[in-house]
């Protein structure tokens, strides 16, 4: 079946958008001279900005009044077929209201509202990369790349110029407690590495001052702080990375679509979902066997912390030293 217009939608954060980018250069494939838009949420704009795979980004600001000027615009394309990657009952709607009379709807934990075009796999335990994917599978496309992409200008230039080939950003970040790895360790493992020669730089996002003094506080060392304002300032300091060590966040998705070595510390999460990699892509891991995770338990705050707790900051350094040879 052909489809002259293609609306995608992905209501979700950073690092999901950046987990979106398979399914849209996939569809280009497919759909050579398609129109594809794609919806999201205001922060994740410059995530697409230079995507060449799309044409037109709508964002979508909170609140009803900003919900029906989006739909009107986008009713105004006449789009033929609408795929939601990551539902929600809200982004479902908009699916719907959209016009599109082909719809393709993946809640990964509730009903597919709206959806009249088949359906997804059965939701089981995978890559959220592969999640995504599936919804392509609907229309008989086999996905053949799954290399998640950010496209900086090529006037991107190095924001650290640093007499060194060793620059290690670290991101002590993450959307919840149970997902982050102890503050006082990012600071004892910075503090080790700075004594190797190695240049560190504390990667800060929004609201994350508080965690960031957290590891700062009884460093040794004075770190390199910087605070990046949008994601396209956040890729620049990444793509001149050499090494970036993080949560599973935005950050450390940012680093492997931008081909920059990559080192994750699981908490709460399930690794087999949010680790869609492997070390040929360059991204690495570190990951506990504890129990009480499982598929991934989904805790915001955890008292226990295991998972975390565990990994011990000489493990850390040491793999780290590993990967920048």
């Amino acid at each position: 079946m052909f489809f002259r217009k293609i609306l995608v939608l992905k209501l979700r954060g950073i690092g999901d958008s950046v987990i979106a980018t398979p399914t849209v250069s996939n569809l280009r494939t497919r759909c050579p001279d398609a129109f594809i838009g794609i919806v999201v949420y205001p922060q994740s704009y410059y995530v697409f900005k230079n995507n060449p795979y799309i044409n037109k980004i709508y964002i979508y600001n909170k609140g009803w009044r900003n919900y029906l000027k989006l739909v009107k615009n986008l009713r105004k394309e006449k789009f033929d077929l609408a795929i939601n990657l990551n539902a929600s009952f809200r982004s479902a709607l908009i699916s719907y209201l959209s016009g599109a009379p082909h719809r393709i709807v993946n809640n990964h934990s509730g009903k597919n509202y709206f959806a009249n075009f088949g359906s997804p796999p059965p939701r089981i335990r995978k890559s959220v990369i592969e999640r995504d994917l599936d919804c392509l599978r609907v229309l008989g496309i086999e996905p053949k790349d799954k290399k998640t992409r950010f496209f900086l200008s090529d006037r991107s230039r190095d924001p650290y110029g640093f007499p060194t080939n060793k620059t290690v950003s670290i991101s002590p970040g993450g959307s919840c407690q149970a997902k982050r790895w102890l503050p006082e360790r990012f600071g004892e493992l910075a503090d080790r590495l700075v004594d190797d020669g190695t240049e560190v730089i504390v990667l800060c996002g929004p609201d994350e001052e508080g965690i960031v003094k957290e590891v700062t506080k009884k460093m040794k060392h004075r770190p390199t702080i910087k605070r990046p304002e949008t994601v396209k300032e956040l890729g620049r300091y990444i793509k001149f990375s050499n090494l970036v060590v993080g949560n599973s966040s935005a950050v450390v998705h940012l680093a492997a679509a931008v081909g920059v070595k990559n080192l994750t510390l699981f908490g709460s999460e399930n690794p087999k979902e949010w680790h869609p990699y492997t070390e040929k892509d360059k991204s690495y891991m570190i990951a506990k066997a504890v129990d009480c995770r499982g598929e991934g338990c989904g805790k915001l705050f955890c008292e226990d912390h295991r998972c975390m707790k565990l990994i011990e900051v000489d493990e850390v350094y040491k793999k780290v030293k590993r990967i920048l040879k």
